[in-house]
């Protein structure tokens, strides 16, 4: 009951979710009484969800379809910033702030998993970012 694609599993709260894409951004939870997905909510507006973080007390949350960033607190969606772009792709923590990788070579900065803002790149480029991982003292 996944719809068209899951993208991203993750652990927040002690359960595993899953985000899933191109039918909207769907977050369903695990049910193990019944060995199941249960479906949570829908990120509105959205193409999919392909990216989550946990940071502070959300879920954090990135689009598949733009450079769009929203979070989940167990109960209610938010959504922080609808960007124009392409997809985020990779969440990292990074000397206490939260790190975002988008498909169109922008690299997002947040202090809080809620403001955000672009620290490399602006415009489509010839380069991707797809992934971050801070390694000795790098992001």
């Amino acid at each position: 009951n996944l719809d068209w694609q899951a993208c991203y599993l993750i652990v927040y709260n002690n359960s595993l979710y899953v985000g899933t894409a191109w039918i909207g951004g769907k977050l369903y939870r695990y049910d193990p009484s019944g060995a199941h997905f249960d479906y949570v909510g829908m990120v509105g507006g959205w193409s999919g969800i392909r990216s989550m973080y946990c940071f502070g007390p959300w879920l954090q949350l990135g689009d598949i379809g733009y450079d769009k960033f929203g979070r989940y607190d167990g109960s209610a969606f938010y959504y922080d910033l609808y960007g124009s772009g392409s997809c985020i792709y990779d969440f990292a923590e990074f000397n206490g702030a939260l790190y975002a990788a988008a498909y169109a070579g922008r690299l997002w900065r947040s202090t809080d998993g809620i403001n955000w803002s672009v620290v490399l790149g602006y415009d489509w480029s010839d380069w991707n970012m797809w992934e971050l991982e801070p390694f000795q003292g790098f992001l």
